[in-house]
């Protein structure tokens, strides 16, 4: 309620006319609320930052960075731009700009999918509000597939999920997943030896520059592969 009041500069109940205080759903910086905009009665989503949890980031990164440096200095570079990248995901702005431009290149080219849009005016750094969209979760929509595969084996769900499971316990299930999926000795041989074929071919690339170029230019030559 605080974060909420803060961002918008008025009571909450002057923003939504009902509003859950259960969370539907949470993750690693923040939760989601449904709630109703005052006025419209429009059914939106809230998401809401947890208070301390760019802090806790910062800190967290400090550490790492710390041991990095100690242990691995040569893939601090890489860490520095995975922490730029988790400190877009603090501002809430950026998602909301992000919903809407994606909204519009994909939606009109994609008439199945449906992307939620936000709530002009009401995306600030920490709160977003934006359109509610109904439709069945991805764990249930897996439940139902589930069931479809359970039924056509002559099985209940929970005896098809006890199968499942002990396939996965003793390895049968990537044994099954390995024969299907991994390609022919055809296709890998095949692809050898193209990459051979690609490879001769930069070396002979290789070959010309180191004894072309390199002498007139005075670059420095490069290593065959």
């Amino acid at each position: 309620r605080q974060m909420i009041e803060q961002a918008f500069g008025k009571p909450l109940e002057e923003i939504f006319s009902e509003f859950n205080p259960v969370a539907v759903g949470a993750a690693t910086i923040g939760q989601a609320h449904e709630a109703r905009l005052k006025g419209s009665n429009q059914s939106v989503v809230v998401k809401i930052q947890y208070p301390e949890v760019r802090r806790l980031f910062g800190l967290d990164f400090s550490t790492l960075k710390r041991f990095i440096k100690l242990a691995q200095p040569e893939h601090l570079p890489l860490f520095d731009e995975f922490e730029k990248g988790f400190q877009i995901e603090f501002d809430f702005r950026r998602e909301a700009r992000a919903l809407d431009v994606i909204g519009r290149n994909i939606m009109p080219l994609y008439p199945n999918i449906v992307i939620p849009r936000p709530i002009p005016g009401m995306a600030t750094e920490f709160v977003l509000v934006m359109e509610k969209l109904e439709g069945t979760k991805l764990v249930d929509a897996l439940k139902v597939e589930q069931a479809k595969m359970a039924a056509a084996q002559g099985k209940t769900l929970e005896e098809f999920e006890q199968e499942m499971m002990a396939k996965y316990v003793s390895g049968e299930l990537y044994r099954e997943a390995k024969k299907k999926y991994t390609p022919s000795a055809l296709i890998v041989n095949t692809y050898a030896s193209l990459v051979r074929t690609i490879n001769q071919i930069k070396n002979v690339c290789i070959f010309l520059y180191n004894h072309s170029i390199v002498p007139i230019m005075q670059r420095v030559p490069m290593d065959y592969i």
